[in-house]
């Protein structure tokens, strides 16, 4: 029962409670004085139904001292006796209703009081508790008092006033529950991330400290290693003092990244490469372990070049952590990257990490990607801080790329990856044809990208669609666009931050009219607002025609727009 209705031991709950225990103690009080004051005028005397309510009333007002006295020292007890208490107050107000109904018929209301406030102190379940001891409380008057039984009227008024109280009441009571339920959830999430900013913030700043003077340290390396190398022993020394230089750069770039992953300032920085060239020049740089411990290193590509827009600092970052895992964990053998043909009908690039290795166990695979995990023998040798693998899947997420692992013990491990890029083949319209508009539409949910886009394409505009901010942002810097309709709801990054980011750059859409859509009626006003024009969903057929034939604004603060 006590579950039910959320009884727990609570400090913060003390104040209120005491203060209900003074009310306890008030009211009977008044009361008891009202019904002796009325007699004392009249000059009449109490019944004995009265006298007999009088000792009940006196005795629950010096309950309730005593139990906020009690509450005094003892904040966070008394819970029983708080519940005995919500039991006992609508069984005193019914027999203050049968002894004295028409002295006291005014406790009617306090009737409906008790029970209302209840359910606003804790909750619907306990407004349910209290509602049927209240029907326990009105049947004694109803029942036995003769008054009742005349004053059909008032009879029938105490039996709404509790039949009611449920129905007119709990829909506020659910309201509010909701209401502070939301609060606290924005709270919550509001000093979570308050938290993750600090880190942010922190590690961006002990990543900048340690970075520059890791710059001199790697400007000495490459000058030494130009001017004063003469043996073989000397560019050992030199290349292992690299290795380490290295590794502890791709560290303090993860660190950093692994915090700006968690509060979505992860930067996108799409241009124009050749996939092959990124897959031979990171293996070369990662190979310098691998020959260190005996391994081969395999670098398997297409034969004809890939040429794409993507970021591609942030690949190099997924396949240099799984490349260094892979040559960590291996003991002999080969560790093979292997880069796909371009998927064109997922218009994505996909990848493979191949190693000779111990393998992992199949149990092991789910928790893989956790930050902190280290499994094998790395385990015991304390080799690693856990974190390739969770910036893998981070930045991963961030681009909207996928990783499968498939592995079994003694045989290997294998890591398929997945990440969207736009191809450079020449094969889609040319961006320059001025008969054709070019539309981009960006939303998470396919369904009304789907949709919307098919209302482009009827209109006769060739359209472009992207599912993630950061396939957009590759779209936006492989061609120019007449219009983008972006979501500002994206998860990850926000469309706004995309759009800022593409005002900011000097992309070929940096001046493209950008329209942002969303659920919300009119977007938030804030200081360098980079969208055009707004429109609200569900958006119209009508509504999308003038937003293509609106004139480029880049505007600076949200317009509402018209029809949407």
């Amino acid at each position: 029962m006590y579950d039910y209705v959320g009884a727990h031991s609570n400090p913060l709950r003390a104040e209120n409670e005491r203060d209900r225990a003074r009310q306890r103690a008030v009211m009977p009080a008044v009361a008891v004085a009202w019904v002796y004051g009325f007699h004392l005028i009249m000059g009449s005397d109490v019944t004995d139904n009265e006298r007999l309510w009088i000792i009940a009333a006196l005795l629950y007002c010096a309950a309730a001292l005593a139990f906020r006295a009690y509450l005094k020292g003892h904040p966070e007890g008394g819970v029983h006796v708080q519940y005995a208490f919500l039991a006992l107050d609508p069984m005193i107000v019914g027999w203050a209703l049968y002894a004295a109904p028409q002295l006291l018929a005014w406790f009617l209301v306090l009737m409906l009081v008790t029970i209302v406030r209840v359910g606003f102190r804790y909750g619907l379940n306990a407004m349910k508790v209290e509602l049927g001891f209240a029907w326990l409380g009105v049947s004694l008057p109803l029942i036995f008092g003769s008054y009742w039984h005349t004053e059909l009227q008032m009879s029938a008024s105490l039996l709404l006033m509790v039949s009611w109280a449920w129905w007119l009441f709990a829909p506020l009571i659910r309201s509010a529950e909701r209401a502070k339920a939301i609060e606290i959830e924005r709270a919550r999430l509001e000093s979570l991330e308050d938290s993750l900013q600090a880190k942010s913030e922190f590690l961006s700043r002990v990543s900048h400290e340690l970075r520059s003077p890791l710059q001199g340290v790697v400007s000495a390396i490459d000058l030494f290693e130009e001017r004063y190398i003469n043996d073989a022993a000397q560019a050992e020394l030199v290349s292992q003092i690299r290795r380490g230089a290295t590794a502890l750069n791709t560290q303090l770039r993860d660190l950093l990244t692994l915090a700006r992953g968690d509060v979505g300032k992860m930067e996108i920085n799409p241009m124009r490469f050749e996939v092959g060239d990124l897959a031979v020049t990171l293996a070369r740089q990662v190979g310098r372990e691998a020959i260190a411990k005996g391994l081969e290193l395999v670098v398997d590509t297409p034969e004809e070049p890939i040429f794409v827009v993507a970021d591609p600092a942030r690949i190099d970052q997924v396949l240099t952590n799984l490349l260094t895992n892979a040559t960590r964990h291996t003991k002999a053998g080969t560790v093979t990257l292997k880069l796909h043909p371009y998927e064109a009908e997922s218009s994505s690039l996909r990848f493979e990490v191949i190693d000779t290795g111990p393998g992992i166990e199949s149990d092991r695979i789910p928790t893989l990607f956790d930050p902190y995990t280290r499994f094998g023998e790395m385990t015991s040798k304390g080799e690693g801080a856990g974190l390739g693998l969770a910036i893998v899947r981070s930045v991963l997420q961030f681009l909207g790329g996928t990783v499968k692992v498939s592995s079994a013990r003694g045989v290997g491990t294998n890591f398929d990856v997945r990440i969207p890029a736009e191809l450079l083949d020449g094969e889609r319209p040319p961006a320059d044809i001025a008969l054709v508009t070019r539309v981009l539409v960006v939303d998470d949910r396919k369904e009304v990208l789907d949709g919307i886009a098919s209302v482009v394409r009827q209109l006769g505009f060739y359209c472009d669609t992207a599912l993630s901010v950061a396939t957009a942002a590759n779209l936006l810097g492989a061609r120019r666009y007449d219009v983008a309709f972006v979501d500002l709801d994206m998860p990850i990054k926000s469309g706004f931050d995309l759009a800022s980011e593409t005002r900011r750059g000097d992309g070929p859409n940096a001046r493209t009219r950008i329209v942002s859509i969303s659920a919300a009626d009119v977007p938030d006003a804030r200081r360098g607002w980079p969208f055009d024009s707004h429109l609200t969903k569900p958006i119209t057929i009508q509504a999308i025609q003038r937003a293509i034939a609106q004139p480029t604004l880049a505007a600076t603060e949200p317009k509402r727009s018209a029809g949407a």
